[in-house]
């Protein structure tokens, strides 16, 4: 399973910058709290205890239940904010939450948020559910502990002979329920404190998984491994058999067989090419992919199999590999392969050499350097360099053109080259680490000398914000949030008070009553700003989200933010939504003027901008295109 990756940090599980006590008062109770109502029936007899825990709240709810009845779990948060500002985004646009259901002991449990990662033991816990509640709304929720029924592994090799005397590993976990969209990804993603045991059977050894909670079982002469009463993680470790599909199950009590697929007699391959790109091509451009098909017989499925094989110094790649039939490719597109792309009638456990000949295809080059200004200010800052195609969608067309790695040298100077096979027009993304991010757009290939100067972050601005309500009164608890004018941002400014970025900004304020906006403000590093607002009702925004054939793109969450951006991954929950079956959405109190959609994670807009007329209560911005989306790192 991956991990978000390097837009996590940016984007993901979005942590207001307010006081972390924001939620225990409310002023005059002018804000509704965060509320909903878990309805839990426990299919077992006895009496146990229950946490629910919203995500991103700072209190749990303890309560005991008896097995067999039905108890009602109250949640309550109050807030001293809109509370859509408080929430999570995730599978779901109702708050989200997890349930741990413990065994009966004498006391209350004395737990606390940091506790949670420990309950994925099932010597301390029953079940774990990841659920959403709708606000103010109920949820009904039943968790069978009934015993499991014998789980049955089944592993095959290659040509579907039973693999006898495989040992397949699991791990004993809580029963997981997993509801309301939440799957094992998301889950993965909304709480990265999991232990990597719980996913990748790999490590095992390195993440102190208790001896208790771990079972060896080795496969009979049908190639079966039976388990009995067993639910959790099983699979095939690789320091058992290097090559297993899948690596690991999660097999929860529905979950009664699963099938693996073992090639234990593995081919060693070595390739040798010549003509590889010389020096002034990045090291995402040096080398091969090798592609083939896993040989696994129909009950366990059709998979690729994918290897990157770079050559970073010589000119020699070894790499084991099940298939029978590999094809190469390059990784850059400004070569290609003169002779030697396939290797075919692969044999188990065969040492295959195999020679590749490489030659430059027709290609133009855009050269260039990143210039940090006043380089003695570095610290271990790294750079990462994108060539991206120009227009509204800004599809990544090279992931990275450094040609010395990520890490800015102490000169401050990082020099790029992307070779392509069309002149463009191309935008080149430099992502600079704690630097301002910058896009230069409509690059046309060749070029030569091209440079890109990143000068030192600003410091923020603070500013002094008046805010009243329709009737002329202070407008209480709002929440403030802005936006720098620049192509991209690296940083993410939310809260109570209002700052912002020497140079333009746009703030937008959301409160229970309304929301306004205030545009084009400029900054300048050490002066304050003072600046007012009058709430307005605004407009609420609905529209339909679809892909290049006119599909509905359902399960995407998407924001209005500042029209300005190449990208904005970054969202405020209360100027989000996540579509609906149909590719709907919907977004209250909408301040007027000009907007864009963004899509959550990408970043990348979706259709052009729109204005909102001033005093409209409803706005149809239409059918939206979603040019492409991201998951689990690959485009569709």
């Amino acid at each position: 399973m991956r991990r978000v990756l390097a837009w996590a940090a940016v984007l993901g599980l979005l942590q207001p910058s307010c006081d972390s006590g924001a939620s225990k008062q409310v002023r005059g109770g002018v804000h509704k709290p965060i509320a909903g109502v878990l309805q839990l029936t426990v299919e077992g007899s006895g009496s146990f205890w229950a946490i629910l825990s919203r995500d991103g709240a700072d209190d749990l709810q303890i309560q005991k239940v008896t097995g067999g009845a039905r108890a009602s779990i109250p949640w309550r948060e109050e807030v001293t904010h809109p509370r859509e500002w408080k929430l999570k985004f995730g599978p779901s646009r109702h708050p989200t939450y997890q349930l741990i259901l413990l065994p009966d002991q004498a006391t209350k449990p004395a737990v606390g948020l940091a506790d949670l990662e420990g309950f994925h033991d099932p010597d301390r816990a029953l079940a774990i559910a990841y659920l959403a509640i709708p606000l103010d709304g109920e949820k009904e929720l039943k968790v069978s502990l009934a015993a499991p029924a014998p789980l049955d592994a089944s592993v095959v090799d290659s040509e579907g002979k039973p693999a006898e005397g495989m040992r397949v590993t699991g791990i004993r976990t809580p029963r997981y329920l997993f509801l309301d969209g939440f799957d094992l990804e998301s889950v993965d993603a909304m709480h990265p404190s999991w232990p990597f045991a719980f996913w990748n059977f790999d490590h095992i050894p390195k993440h102190g998984v208790s001896p208790g909670r771990v079972v060896s079982v080795q496969a009979d002469a049908k190639g079966i491994a039976r388990f009995e009463g067993f639910a959790g993680w099983v699979g095939i470790l690789e320091r058992v058999e290097r090559f297993a599909w899948p690596r690991s199950v999660l097999a929860m009590p529905e979950t009664r067989t699963v099938a693996f697929g073992v090639v234990r007699n593995p081919a060693q391959v070595r390739v040798t090419v010549d003509k590889l790109p010389g020096r002034d091509f990045s090291p995402t451009e040096k080398g091969l992919i090798a592609e083939g098909e896993w040989p696994l017989p129909e009950g366990v499925g059709r998979h690729r199999w994918i290897e990157r094989l770079p050559f970073p110094t010589g000119t020699v790649s070894d790499f084991p590999t099940p298939c029978r039939e590999l094809r190469l490719r390059p990784m850059s597109e400004a070569h290609r392969i003169a002779s030697g792309d396939l290797i075919e009638k692969i044999l188990p456990g065969e040492t295959r050499r195999h020679k590749v000949s490489l030659e430059a295809s027709t290609h133009l080059a855009i050269e260039g350097e990143v210039v940090f200004e006043q380089p003695e200010t570095l610290g271990r800052e790294s750079c990462g360099v994108e060539l991206c195609e120009e227009g509204p969608a800004g599809r990544v067309v090279r992931a990275s053109g450094t040609l010395r790695g990520p890490g800015v040298p102490k000169n401050g100077r990082m020099p790029f080259a992307f070779h392509v096979t069309q002149p463009g027009p191309y935008a080149i993304v430099v992502r600079a680490g704690s630097r301002p991010w910058c896009v230069v757009r409509d690059v046309k290939a060749p070029r030569e000398e091209l440079i890109i100067t990143i000068p030192p972050e600003g410091k923020s601005v603070p500013c002094s914000l008046t805010v009243k309500e329709a009737g002329g009164s202070t407008a209480e608890g709002i929440v403030v949030g802005t936006w720098p004018h620049r192509d991209l941002l690296n940083g993410f400014i939310s809260g109570s008070g209002a700052s912002g970025k020497p140079g333009l900004n746009t703030f937008v304020i959301f409160a229970e009553s309304g929301s306004a906006i205030v545009r084009d403000v400029t900054l300048t590093e050490g002066k304050s700003a003072s600046l007012e607002a009058t709430l307005s009702p605004g407009t609420k925004v609905t529209g339909r989200i679809v892909d290049g054939d006119g599909r509905p793109v359902a399960g995407q969450w998407v924001h209005l933010s500042w029209p300005g951006y190449f990208r904005m991954p970054t969202a405020y929950r209360w100027l989000s939504d996540l579509t609906d079956g149909e590719g709907r959405f919907e977004i209250s109190r909408v301040p007027p003027g000009a907007w864009k959609l963004y899509a959550r994670g990408t970043g990348i807009p979706v259709g052009e901008t729109f204005t909102i007329p001033p005093g409209s209560s409803t706005f149809d911005a239409g059918s939206r295109i979603l040019s492409w989306r991201e998951t689990n790192g690959t485009k569709r």
